[in-house]
């Protein structure tokens, strides 16, 4: 006859396998970003107020990254986000002869920030506070990375009913998202 137990042990792992897997979905499913130009592709980067937007809706701020597509040379590209007209980040800077912040730059206010909530309809503006000394750089654009509301999946434990029938899942699964 079929070994039931046997059946049971390997859906109970592969159930396991699939908790593993909705926990990592989770973790990275609600990243959001908001990436913005902040100069002209081809030609000179200006100091001053690069550009004012609104938010379309609430968003947690985690992290600000930018890029260049021309490098600057002799000093590197520096900028600030402000909020409402409040300065929310320290000078987040792309290095002389580098086209990217990278990933860990503490650029949220304050050395290891915590992540900052924003409201909907929040005025964000970006000020490019220095260019390269000898090239300025083009290209700029600033990438606001965050989450927009949270999504988590629910798993409802299913009863088991006998006689068994196959294949068996031990959860049903939904996708929650505010």
């Amino acid at each position: 006859g079929y070994n039931t137990n046997n059946r049971l042990t390997s859906l109970e792992a592969k159930d396991a396998d699939l908790t593993s897997r909705i926990s990592t979905l989770e973790g990275n499913t609600n990243i959001d970003s908001f990436v913005v130009a902040c100069s002209a592709e081809v030609g000179n980067i200006a100091t001053g107020l690069a550009t004012t937007f609104r938010l379309p809706y609430a968003f947690t701020l985690v992290d600000v990254r930018a890029s260049l597509g021309t490098a600057s040379s002799g000093s590197g590209v520096s900028f600030t986000v402000s909020r409402n007209g409040t300065v929310i980040t320290d000078a987040v800077t792309i290095a002389a002869g580098a086209k990217t912040t990278g990933v860990n730059n503490n650029a949220l206010l304050g050395e290891n920030s915590a992540a900052l909530p924003l409201a909907m309809d929040d005025e964000i503006s970006i000020n490019v506070t220095a260019v390269g000394s000898t090239t300025t750089g083009s290209g700029l654009k600033v990438a606001l990375v965050g989450t927009a509301g949270t999504c988590s999946i629910v798993l409802t434990p299913s009863p088991i009913v006998w006689p068994l029938t196959f294949p068996l899942s031990l959860h049903t699964t939904a996708i929650v998202c505010s």
